[in-house]
């Protein structure tokens, strides 16, 4: 299986070949848990490329499944997180104030 990862230094794809082929359709990828997909960064909606997977290449045009190597986030990967923890720190404040 090829995998397209986007090299922001360089404003191109990186190639990698790794991972089996899953069958003939590549589908979508697999949501992230607790994401919404309205918004979502390229690195948080796309494949993550397999472990082992070895660099064959670069150029202009992707081929293959397009991925990311998780290792990035975008500004929209932390700033999603932040209501959820705050909400859960106001509820530990309320619940230390009220049983304390």
């Amino acid at each position: 299986m090829i995998w397209s990862v986007w090299n922001y230094a360089r404003q191109e794809y990186d190639y990698y070949q790794g991972g089996s082929r899953t069958g003939t359709h590549a589908g979508a990828p697999p949501a992230p848990p607790l994401r919404h997909k309205i918004g979502a960064t390229p690195e948080s909606a796309s494949w993550r490329m397999p472990l082992g997977a070895r660099k064959i290449g670069s150029g202009p045009m992707p081929k293959g499944r397009i991925a990311s190597t998780g290792v990035s986030l975008g500004m929209g990967d932390a700033v999603s997180e932040i209501p959820r923890a705050a909400i859960v720190v106001g509820l530990v404040y309320l619940a230390w104030r009220t049983f304390r």
